[in-house]
């Protein structure tokens, strides 16, 4: 312990708990008062700080590819100095380390908020089953309460990064379908149609995720219950020889346990096939509209910055 520096105040669990702590008495004064309010006038500040770098970074994403088509210009037209490539490449760089410091610091300050949401969750618990009486702690087994503890509370710690996503996710997408508009012209509303018809498909993929979780989260309160049974009455199972009993009792537990994981997992990867796939489909629906009914030819500057903007696409599905 000697050898590690100390943490922020603000940063260690009696500091997280302090200001956590502070702003949910300030709500309770409320005619109606919120948890996830007080999380965020507590922790909130940073969190809000990020969004600014990430609709930075987004803006500047989109920078590469309209510089790929100039490029594609100048080296077409050798009459043009070079000055003009040169400038061109400098802007990319430049839009790039932009991007790059951005984003590092946004999941910076991300995680740093995830970390003290999670303090603020596994020390606002821990305090609260230290002073609930034996009625209301009979209401809750110990297995949830840990579970609260340990998973949930890691789980709102991971979820911090991608909480953006719910404006971002318009942007990027507003964004890319303007420039590709300005590339193809009205091929992108065959593109956009693609999306809109897998709506519905990616929602019901979602759903099925969301209800699994939900059964797994369920019947692993039941193992850590059972388990601390087992652990609580040790001593009284070994005098009764019961261990084969509670071993089949965690084991059938156990077993539909890795059942419902499996299905949830083998549903993530067709997800995850799903979203890759989108962009694809989405790129030929565009070109074959732009190349087949609109009669345009499909220059290499047309073609890459599309391309370019559907990569741009698949990166925000996939995420």
């Amino acid at each position: 312990q000697t050898d590690l520096y100390d943490l922020d105040r603000e940063d260690s669990a009696v500091g997280v708990y302090e200001s956590f702590s502070k702003k949910w008495k300030a709500e309770l004064k409320t005619s109606k008062p919120s948890v996830a309010m007080a999380y965020m006038l507590a922790f909130g500040g940073p969190f809000i700080s990020a969004g600014f770098l990430k609709l930075i970074h987004d803006s500047c994403i989109f920078i590469s590819p309209m510089m790929l088509k100039h490029l594609i210009s100048f080296l077409s037209d050798p009459s043009q100095p070079t000055s003009v490539g040169v400038g061109y490449v400098m802007i990319i760089f430049c839009a790039n380390v932009m991007m790059s410091m951005c984003l590092r610091q946004y999941f910076y300050w991300c995680y740093l908020t995830g970390m003290r949401l999670r303090s603020a969750v596994i020390t606002s618990i821990y305090n609260k089953s230290l002073v609930l009486g034996a009625a209301a702690l009979s209401s809750r087994s110990s297995g949830e309460i840990m579970n609260l503890m340990s998973v949930d509370a890691s789980r709102m710690q991971e979820l911090t990064p991608y909480l953006h996503a719910i404006w971002y996710s318009f942007y990027q997408i507003t964004v890319a379908v303007y420039f590709l508009w300005q590339q193809v012209s009205y091929a992108a509303l065959s593109g956009i149609a693609v999306i809109l018809i897998l709506i519905p498909v990616t929602a019901k993929v979602s759903s099925y995720l969301k209800a699994t979780q939900k059964e797994i989260s369920k019947i692993r309160d039941d193992r850590v219950k059972v388990t601390n049974e087992v652990l609580a009455g040790m001593k009284v199972i070994k005098f009764q020889a019961w261990e084969q009993e509670f071993e089949n009792r965690i084991q059938a537990i156990r077993t539909k346990e890795l059942e419902y994981l499996k299905k949830y997992m083998l549903m993530q990867s067709y997800s995850s096939a799903l979203y890759t796939s989108i962009p694809l489909l989405v790129a030929i629906a565009t070109f074959s509209t732009y190349v087949l009914v609109m009669k345009e030819p499909l220059t290499i500057a047309t073609a890459l910055t599309s391309l370019a903007l559907f990569d741009i696409l698949r990166f925000l599905s996939s995420n």
